[in-house]
């Protein structure tokens, strides 16, 4: 996935004052840190990928608004009997140990910790399942460009925390406080430079990082130093670790990308079978529940009739699914205020669209089904 330095990240807890006035000194207007003495140091996604050690691909990172839906996190919910949001993110460190396989959801699961814990955290404490609308594919998770969406996540937590700076900082502030103690040198270097720039220190470090700066008369007037250049040439010591994640971690994504459909493990297969097959259960209940509630006003509406005749034939239902609402009337056939409203919002024809392609792959089911039963059947008399 593009995130083995986090094995080396020691440290687990920053400290207050050097934190707080760093943050102050980010200004998200310029993506600025206005140090002392008219200093300043341009903050960008390169800093990122040198600090963090994070993939910078080409694919974008886009976060899923609260009032969208996303078929992940609905599938998550199975994995934690139904809870979509408020779950902690030692529940999730549970789940991810559990898939002691590997597989899509430990990569999943992992990222959404990470994230928590790391980027783009809560205020109430919960994990963020906002990133999950873009881990469909796992594969791809070292194609995104995880260093943009650190700045993008950076700049808008720094908005909402001017507005009331009483408040917790939810966004990457580790990120920022790395950056600051590598890039502003105070009398000399310290800790050795590298690739990510947490390597090397550690919470008590970073105390006696503030503490030093406090002494010299305050925080922010030491020297910037120039951005870290990796020699071409690495030292073996201090690398294998990560080699060793890395290479292995090559294998599982060569090993995921080259196999066929339907091979791999078996165990990671059921559970995603398991979870799609509960998923569907779950919407296929609440889908006829809809229907049968549905107000007297909706009934006539052509959109409606043709949402519910494709849901009806997804779920293989003989009859309507509200027999008692579908009595045409007279009234029934008249159009709908609204009908133009229904059709300009994006969702709903992505609902109808997404519909129509499950009627196709169901029509090709059944018909390979069969198909294979005749030649069952055919071969069963010829022997």
């Amino acid at each position: 996935m593009g995130f083995g330095g986090l094995l080396s990240l020691k440290i687990q807890e920053i400290p207050s004052k050097l934190a707080f006035w760093v943050l102050k000194s980010f200004n998200a207007a310029d993506s600025t840190m206005y140090l002392g003495k008219n200093n300043k140091l341009h903050v960008n996604e390169a800093n990122v990928a040198h600090v963090m050690g994070f993939p910078r691909g080409q694919q974008l990172i886009v976060k899923k608004k609260k009032s969208e839906n996303c078929q992940l996190i609905l599938e998550r919910a199975a994995l934690f009997e139904g809870q979509t949001n408020r779950i902690k993110p030692t529940q999730v460190c549970d789940k991810m140990l559990k898939c002691t396989s590997g597989g899509p959801w430990f990569k999943r699961h992992f990222i959404v910790l990470m994230v928590s814990l790391l980027l783009d955290n809560t205020a109430n404490g919960y994990a963020n399942p906002l990133i999950l609308s873009n881990l469909v594919n796992v594969v791809r998770i070292r194609e995104m460009n995880w260093c943009e969406y650190v700045m993008t996540t950076l700049i808008e937590k720094k908005h909402v925390w001017e507005k009331n700076d009483t408040k917790s900082f939810t966004g990457p502030l580790l990120f920022l406080m790395l950056l600051y103690v590598d890039r502003v040198v105070v009398y000399r270097r310290k800790i050795d430079r590298s690739i990510p720039a947490w390597r090397g220190w550690t919470s008590t470090l970073l105390r006696a990082r503030e503490t030093e700066e406090m002494q010299v008369g305050g925080i922010g007037l030491g020297y910037i130093d120039g951005p870290y250049e990796q020699p071409k040439i690495l030292e073996e010591s201090g690398n294998k670790g990560e080699e060793q994640f890395a290479e292995k971690e090559n294998e599982i994504n060569k090993s995921e990308r080259e196999q066929p459909k339907g091979e791999g493990k078996s165990e990671d297969f059921m559970e995603e079978f398991a979870l799609k097959t509960n998923l569907l259960a779950t919407t296929s209940i609440e889908i006829i529940n809809m229907v049968q509630q549905a107000p007297e006003a909706v009934m006539g509406n052509e959109s409606f009739k043709k949402m519910q005749e494709a849901a009806r034939s997804i779920l293989g239902l003989t009859g309507e699914l509200s027999p008692e609402k579908m009595t045409s009337d007279a009234g029934s056939q008249r159009e709908m205020p609204w009908d133009d409203a229904f059709w300009s919002n994006e969702n709903n024809i992505l609902a109808l669209i997404k519909a129509e392609n499950a009627l196709v792959e169901r029509a090709e089911y059944k018909k390979n089904k069969c198909a294979s039963k005749f030649q069952s059947r055919h071969d069963t008399r010829n022997k």
